[in-house]
Order: C-alpha cells, then structure tokens, then sequence
C-alpha cells in the first residue's frame, strides 16, 4: 500500500475532534443543507479508549466446498464477493473455511423501509455483519452494537465500518458475547445526500444470541526478543494471542499512552506475509498492540517484523512556547522550529519528523490538528495566542525503518 493512503489515514485520524469525556453514541454532526459525504457508523459502547482502524487487506479464497456449505444463507455469496471485491481477508477466509458463519435471516419492514439482517461470520475477535437495506443509496445509516457484559468490563473497543454500498460492516469484543443487540437508525438523505431530518425512518432492533461456536479458545504464545531500541524510547515486546481471525502483537513501553508501527507486516520463514488489520493506541490499558490479518501458524518459530515508520504519543505532555519577537521555539526533540509569522498565524515546521499534531482548545473540549507534508518539510499552523501561551504537541510520527526478528518460546 502506499505512502500516500498512510498519510491519509493518518490526517483523517489526526484532524478528528476530541470531547472531554468520550461518548461512544455520537450525535449526527452533519448539519441540514450541508453537502457532505455521509458514511454508515458503527459505535461499540464501552469505558475505553478508541483504537484507530488502519485497514490493510490480503487475498481471500473461498473453497468451492465452504461457498457451497453456506449458500443456502441468504446474501452469504453476496457477502464473499464484497469482502472479494475490497481486497479480501485472510481472518474471514478461515472463518468461512472453518465453518464459523451464522445464519441469522432476520427481516422487517417499516415505513417503507425493508431491513435483513442476514448472517454473522468469524469469531468474537472478528465478526463480519451481513445486512441489507433496500435502496441503500436513498439512506444514511447509524448502527450501535450492545453487548450483555457491563460496559466496565470492555476494557478496550475496536471499531469500524467500511464501503457504504457494500451491506457489511465489521466488529470485534475482548470477551466472547452470548447475546449481542445490533441497532440500525436510518436517515433519510435528500438532494445533494443532504439528510432531510435529525429524526429517523426507522429504527431496527435485532437481539442475536451468538453461536458458542463463536467462542474461540485465543491461544498464546510468548516471544523472545531484544528490547527495541528507538530514537522515542524502547519497545518490549511481550506475546502473541490469535484466533481464526486475528493475531495480536502485544508489546509494552514505559514511555507512551499510545503507539503504533506504521507499514507494518509479519513475514514467517515460508515467506509468507500476514498483514495489519488495525493499528495500536494501547488501548488494552496494559500492552499496546498490533493486529494482523488471520491466524498465524506458531510452528514457524521464527517470524520477522518489518515497518517503516512509528507514530507516537507520549504519556509525558510535550508543551512548547513561541518567542515571537525573536521567532524562536523552545527546544525540542522533534526538531519543530519557527518557520515563519503571518498575521495572527505562526507557522512551524520541521525536517525531523514526518508529522506532529497540535492541540487546540475549542468549545466543549480539544481538537487534535495533524500537519502538512510540503516537500522536505511538515509544517502546522497556530494562532499567535496559543503560541505565546505555550501549547502541546499530541503525537509525532517518525521515520524509522526496521526488520525485527520475534522468536516463539516454546
């Protein structure tokens, strides 16, 4: 994958607007009249941090015999096309092979609008979501997952939801859920994809009482490494988890509240190459993390990682002041100097660095605002006032290309 959709996923994490207290039930911020792009959502609710999906997708290869055990599902086929169709996954390929689909064919219709819900596939590590709406163009749609565990007990929630046309969405929990409520507000959306009222059509509501075959054992293995030794502190990396689905790289640091390698794959002795679903913001309280894309064999007692560059956020508050008469910086180790002083702007800028992000205060809590790659240089703007008042950087991303080798304990 390139550079260049690293870098858009990253503004687009970067420029979101952060609350004080996060409310995973977002109200719609998409005003009447507006044009905006609007795309479907999926909020878990849980007391956690948010990890960031970072989407990277490998071949999938439906056998002929799975594709035919299932096809009596309805959308089932549908739904392998469209994961086909978006680059494919390794986790949903050995779900599929493995048996671990659900058939739900739910269906209702309300004012006019007719819902399915059609079908589960994965684990509890990784569900895909099979659902259908009919003139799915002419809406916009919310969709909130509950579980029947306490909310305190979902210590972290991964999140995410992709291809508005495409009828799926995927989730994941950190403990298997025997019933799940999936609830589905739909919008009307007018001319221009404006939607034409706050208010839904419809609401559906579908209890699911989740297959026990869908709580999978999550094996683990121990990993004998060197520390990580990294221009922004050293990274002890811990053990493996996996399922069918996924596999986890935990890894811990004194040194941040958020980390992840950015670019990164494992590659076993074979050659082959497992690749990221989602990227770490240590939202496991304990370890930070990196997911990747199916079940990992262990009997390769050697695997090898490689990434190329490292985003960070550090537990410390990094918290800078512009001089502005003399257009000096206070020293830093992310090499941000003054670039030049515009008005009621200052502009920053640095070589070291690939991007650093700012906070701003606005009304009702902080926005984190991420910079702009302009040659040999990244450059943010900030207003004179919170220049002179002293401001913090959130999180830096660094270039930094590794090959690290993670041998299995037995």
């Amino acid at each position: 994958m390139s550079k260049s959709i690293f870098e858009e996923e990253k503004r687009n994490y970067e420029n979101i607007e952060i609350p004080e207290e996060l409310n995973f039930r977002v109200k719609k911020a998409m005003s009447i009249g507006k044009k905006e792009i609007l795309k479907k959502r999926i909020y878990n609710v849980g007391k956690s941090v948010v990890a960031l999906f970072i989407i990277f997708v490998a071949s999938v290869n439906i056998s002929a015999t799975a594709a035919e055990a299932f096809s009596s599902i309805p959308g089932f086929k549908k739904l392998v096309e469209l994961v086909r169709f978006n680059g494919g996954d390794d986790g949903f390929e050995n779900a599929v092979e493995s048996g671990l689909v659900q058939s739900i064919n739910y269906s209702e219709e309300k004012n006019g609008i007719k819902f399915k819900l059609n079908s589960l596939s994965g684990d509890y590590k990784r569900l895909w979501v099979n659902y259908e709406i009919e003139d799915i163009d002419k809406y916009d749609v919310d969709i909130m997952v509950k579980t029947d565990y306490p909310i305190s007990n979902q210590v972290s929630v991964v999140q995410g939801t992709f291809n508005i046309n495409d009828n799926y969405f995927e989730t994941t929990f950190n403990e298997f859920p025997y019933e799940i409520t999936f609830e589905f507000k739909v919008y009307k959306k007018g001319e221009g994809g404006d939607l034409t009222s706050y208010d839904p059509i419809s609401t559906f509501i579908v209890p699911v009482k989740l297959d026990e075959a869908f709580n999978v054992d999550i094996k683990e293995f121990e990993i004998k490494a060197e520390p990580l030794k990294l221009d922004v502190g050293t990274i002890n990396f811990v053990k493996f988890e996996t399922s069918k689905t996924r596999t986890v790289l935990k890894f811990n640091s004194n040194y941040y509240d958020s980390l992840m390698f950015l670019q990164c794959k494992i590659i076993d002795k074979d050659n082959k190459v497992y690749v990221t679903s989602s990227g770490s913001m240590n939202s496991d309280i304990q370890y930070g993390y990196m997911e990747f894309n199916g079940e990992i064999p262990f009997d390769k007692k050697e695997l090898i990682m490689k990434f190329y560059e490292i985003y960070v956020h550090p537990k410390e508050k990094v918290k800078l002041k512009v001089d502005i008469n003399n257009k000096t910086i206070d020293e830093n180790p992310f090499g941000i100097e003054v670039d030049s002083i515009d008005g009621s702007y200052v502009r920053l800028r640095s070589k070291v660095v690939e991007d650093f992000s700012i906070v701003r205060e606005i009304e009702g809590g902080i926005s984190v605002n991420g910079g702009n790659k302009e040659g040999d240089y990244v450059y943010n703007n900030i207003s004179i006032y919170e220049a002179k008042e002293g401001f913090e950087i959130y999180s830096v991303i660094f270039k930094d290309e590794r090959e690290v080798k993670l041998k299995i304990s037995e």
